[in-house]
């Protein structure tokens, strides 16, 4: 039986996309500046070296990510009067907000093994609260929303939301960071710096986004398809011999990985290379996400019309083709970014972001009704937990890899070459991920 939710209810699920972009987006922007700027920015405190930083975020990401099957595992076998997703993301909130406050609060001023075990513990509270919350969030999509044209609606809508959760977290943290250097009182106590204000202000973002979830989707009844009968490792295997899981996952892994570490790198673009300051990196992501909505309808449209498998595939191979251009401009400029040109590649670079964000909630509901073809039960939030498995490595490769670069090539306006090889790192991964995905089997 078919199942379309109302206006109301697709705006109250989509909405939880927006807090949880903005803190996964913030995170991944802008702690490795906080932790590890540049020696040469005025009046920066190094918290921990770079290639430390890049290690702890790899290492805690392992955890991390075994923690997504075991979630989605739980969640599929879980029965209760409010169903297999909603308490999750219920009992969960509390993990995700305490973790992401946290992070921004490092305890010792300085270069300290402390501040180090201190990121390792928050960074791994957060994506394990992450997880809890968001793979049941995600899983309850293709048990609510079976119509493939609404699906589509629905994944254009969590775009939306994710997009507007990208904007607070790169103009929002942007603005707080550069205008409070200096903190602010706030009911008589005094916060150090904008970084802090802005992790309490979405700290708080993220309880209110679900409010609407949880008060207005309910899941649909207990069937048989329900009765997932698999093992724990049969669970895992069952979703890996799926023909189109793996050729999916892994690319949209790699992309991810890619968008990361150029998030990562644009905050050290601004600030060493242009000497600009932190409100500039808000503006100019701004510009990207603003040009990726702009795209969206047509991203939305193009999915109703053209094969997914097409629109992915054209969506990678313009990342590899655009990205590098981030160092060629830099050695053509001698080392001084025109950012005129910057703006330019940062508008042409939002078509395929759109694409990519548009279309990958529409091709993982079509990847896990496929499983139920070959296995005659719902699993999605297993479907989900090994997407994240393979997801959050991903994560933990961009910091890595940045840090790796800053230590080898340096991240200061004398040697900036770690900085500007972002963008061939990331187009590597791009490409990697373009070949794996050729062996994507579903043409839908």
């Amino acid at each position: 039986m078919s199942h379309r939710l109302t206006k109301g209810q697709v705006l109250a699920y989509s909405l939880g996309n927006f807090p949880t972009t903005a803190a996964l987006v913030a995170l991944g922007t802008w702690l490795m500046h906080l932790y590890a700027p540049s020696k040469t920015e005025a009046g920066s405190v190094l918290y921990t070296r770079p290639e430390v930083y890049g290690l702890v975020l790899f290492l805690v990401m392992i955890p991390a990510a075994i923690a997504d099957p075991l979630v989605g595992y739980i969640s599929d076998r879980t029965q209760s009067r409010h169903g297999r997703r909603l308490p999750f993301v219920l009992w969960g909130l509390p993990l995700l907000v305490l973790g992401f406050v946290a992070v921004w609060f490092p305890p010792v001023r300085g270069l300290s093994w402390v501040n180090v075990a201190f990121l390792a513990a928050t960074t791994l509270l957060f994506y394990i609260g992450f997880t809890v919350v968001v793979n049941p969030y995600f899983a309850l999509m293709p048990e609510v929303v079976t119509e493939d044209a609404q699906r589509v609606s629905v994944s254009t809508w969590l775009a939306v939301f994710g997009t507007l959760g990208q904007v607070f977290a790169f103009m929002g943290f942007g603005l707080l960071i550069d205008k409070l250097h200096s903190g602010v009182s706030l009911a008589g106590i005094h916060i150090s710096d904008g970084y802090k204000v802005a992790g309490l202000l979405v700290g708080l973002l993220i309880v209110l986004g679900f409010l609407p979830l949880l008060a207005m989707i309910r899941e649909t009844p207990h069937t048989s398809q329900k009765e997932v009968p698999f093992s724990f490792w049969q669970a895992c295997w069952e979703t890996l011999k799926n023909p189109a899981f793996l050729p999916f996952v892994g690319p949209a892994a790699l992309t991810g990985a890619a968008m990361a570490l150029m998030q990562i790198a644009m905050v050290y673009i601004v600030k060493v290379v242009l000497g600009k300051s932190e409100d500039l990196v808000g503006y100019l992501l701004l510009g990207l996400t603003t040009a990726t909505m702009v795209f969206y309808p047509l991203a939305a449209f193009l999915g109703h019309r053209w094969q997914k498998r097409q629109l992915f595939l054209l969506s990678l191979a313009v990342f590899v083709l655009i990205l590098p251009a981030f160092l060629v401009l830099g050695w053509i400029h001698g080392l001084g970014l025109k950012l005129g040109v910057l703006w330019v590649l940062v508008v042409v670079i939002a078509f395929p972001v759109a694409l990519f964000t548009v279309l990958q909630p529409a091709m993982l509901a079509d990847i896990m009704d496929h499983d139920t073809t070959l296995t005659g039960y719902q699993r999605e939030a297993m479907y989900n937990g090994m997407q994240g498995l393979i997801q959050k490595i991903g994560w933990g490769l961009a910091p890595l890899l940045q840090g790796l670069l800053f230590w080898g090539f340096g991240n200061t306006i004398n040697r900036p070459w770690g900085i500007l090889l972002a963008g061939v790192a990331a187009a590597i991964l791009c490409l990697a991920g373009l070949v794996w995905f050729l062996k994507y089997p579903l043409q839908k």
